[in-house]
């Protein structure tokens, strides 16, 4: 059985960062995995401090409103279209 390695959690105030550590190939690398665009993404670095570092930087950054945007789209695209001819 394979095992995992426990991910990394980076906290500022509310906002929660994981920071995945990964073997590959004998090496370790450390995925970090951005929520901020609504969708997720993984940034991959070698270095921890590094990727400390950015799930830092990401756990600060302000939260916009473009995911009240998405949501609105959303409704949007939900509500039926009535048409009078």
């Amino acid at each position: 059985m394979k095992t995992r390695l426990e991910p990394i959690v980076v906290k500022r105030g509310r906002s929660l960062v994981r920071i995945y550590p990964r073997k590959k190939g004998g090496r370790v690398y450390f995925q970090v995995a951005d929520y901020s665009s609504g969708k997720r993404k993984f940034v991959g670095f070698v270095d921890p401090r590094q990727a400390k570092l950015h799930a830092e930087l990401i756990a600060t950054k302000p939260v916009t409103s473009d995911r009240d945007v998405q949501q609105r789209r959303f409704t949007a695209r939900r509500r039926p279209v009535i048409r009078f001819e």
